[in-house]
C-alpha cells in the first residue's frame, strides 16, 4: 500500500498518533532496516506475500492453518 494518507488514517485507527506516522512515512529513518529486510527475503527466496519466515530456516507461504505456523515453531525450535 503507497497511498500515504491512508496508512496516516489506519494507523490512526490502531490508536497511534497520526501525526507521528506522517512524520515517519515523509521521512527515511527506517529505509536501513526496511532495505535489509528486503535483502534477507531475497536471499531466502521470499517471492510474494504474506510468506513469514520463521527462526530464519522455515518458509511459510501464503494463508495457511495455525497447524501449519505451530508445526514450523516447532521445527524452528521456537515453540
Amino acid at each position: 500500500m503507497a497511498d500515504r494518507d491512508e496508512l496516516v488514517r489506519l494507523g490512526a485507527e490502531a490508536g497511534l498518533d497520526g501525526d507521528a506516522v506522517g512524520r515517519l512515512l515523509a521521512s527515511d529513518a527506517h529505509a536501513d532496516d526496511v532495505r535489509a529486510d528486503e535483502d534477507l527475503g531475497r536471499r531466502v527466496g521470499v517471492t510474494g506475500v504474506p510468506t513469514f519466515l520463521v527462526g530464519e530456516r522455515y518458509l511459510v507461504v501464503g494463508a495457511q492453518p495455525v497447524e501449519v505456523f505451530a508445526d514450523a515453531l516447532r521445527r524452528a525450535g521456537e515453540l
